[in-house]
């Protein structure tokens, strides 16, 4: 590799600041900004990359109001409302260059910690469960902001759910801010009562029913994979449905053997790969499987390597076990039951056990002081 004195004319160039950078490569930096940490960190650099980048725009503005989805067109005039939500998970770890206070106290922490933030009106945020839709309490001092010289902070994943404003409840639903062409068009996908449905964003639109007889009243979970709607039934039959035509696609046929639909069924993307997670009813035990693309089938995998799967009610994921320090393993799955306990599945041996039974595991969701 040449040194500075050996590129150009033979002399010594003089070195750019940052802020004198050509306004057309801060335009092609600020394209490639998908999410609200890195605009705010680019922003962050000098007066001229803050004036020159505009703060974070997402695609829609949250919340949304949308009429509830039914089966029975006549249905359709109920008077329940959908208020859609969206919330991020971070990873939250503490900066090499971080200051000794904060180096010290993570010295007896875990070197990683999960946050879930959920937008609301005017700007506003709350803290709620990070892998659940209800409002956390394990971060009752959370603080106001986040200095980013102190904390590395990655974002994971979006979740977005509605709530019925009359009672509370809420349920998944996965959002889409483009085709897989790039065309600009906001779209939802959703499941009710085992049916699915698709709402494109725009003025006066509705909810429409997918032409699927095959898996109808089946239907499971729904994620978004490669850009594409991605949904799988109680047997493990899982189809893509192309935003534009609404066209269904099989890419995975049904479960071989065993399975009699009676266990709840989960898609989790991982490292490109599509994996579904089956779990047992009648008691708490995971299966996991992944996509044979070429086969159309699924294949069982018996470990997770250095993963850890958080299965979430809105979102679930993984994330390598080494971002959270020596504390945590691989290999095992993270949930919660009907009551918000949180517990942990080992893979490996098929152990569970809750959370608080590993140290290292219960400090992923809880801030050092």
């Amino acid at each position: 590799m040449k040194n500075r004195k050996e590129l150009g004319s033979g002399e010594s160039r003089a070195r750019v600041p940052w802020c004198d950078l050509p306004k057309e490569l801060l335009e092609t930096i600020a394209y490639s900004l998908l999410t609200r940490v890195d605009v705010c960190r680019v922003r962050a650099v000098c007066k001229s990359w803050r004036s020159s980048i505009p703060p974070f725009r997402k695609p829609i503005s949250l919340p949304l109001e949308f009429a509830v989805p039914y089966p029975n067109p006549s249905h359709r005039s109920h008077p329940n409302m959908l208020l859609l939500t969206e919330s991020t998970i971070y990873l939250l770890s503490p900066n090499s260059q971080a200051s000794t206070s904060i180096s010290t106290r993570s010295k007896t922490a875990s070197w990683g910690w999960l946050v879930k933030v959920q937008e609301q009106e005017a700007c506003r945020f709350r803290v709620i469960n990070s892998i659940s839709c209800q409002p956390s309490h394990r971060f009752p001092t959370f603080p106001k902001s986040i200095n980013l010289l102190d904390l590395r902070v990655s974002e994971l994943a979006k979740a977005y759910s509605v709530r019925f404003p009359n009672n509370g409840f809420t349920q998944k639903v996965v959002f889409s801010s483009s085709s897989p062409d790039d065309c600009p068009c906001p779209s939802l996908m959703r499941i009710n009562a085992g049916f699915l449905f698709y709402l494109k964003i725009v003025d006066g639109s509705d909810w429409t029913l997918i032409d699927d007889t095959v898996s109808q009243l089946d239907y499971e979970d729904v994620t978004l994979y490669k850009n594409r709607f991605c949904a799988v039934d109680k047997y493990g039959r899982v189809v893509v449905i192309d935003s534009s035509s609404l066209k269904v696609t099989e890419i995975a046929s049904p479960f071989k053997g065993e399975n009699d639909g009676n266990s709840k069924i989960l898609l989790v993307e991982s490292s490109g790969e599509l994996l579904l997670v089956e779990r047992l009813r009648e008691k708490p035990h995971f299966k996991v499987f992944k996509l044979s693309a070429k086969e159309r089938e699924w294949v069982e995998v018996k470990s997770l390597d250095d993963k850890v799967m958080f299965l979430g009610g809105d979102c679930s994921f993984c994330v390598a076990a080494k971002d959270f320090g020596n504390g945590c393993k691989g290999d095992c799955i993270l949930f919660t039951d009907y009551c918000s306990t949180f517990s942990v599945f080992n893979l490996e041996d098929s152990s569970l056990k809750p959370v608080q039974k590993h140290p290292g595991y219960n400090k992923i969701f809880y801030l050092p002081p």
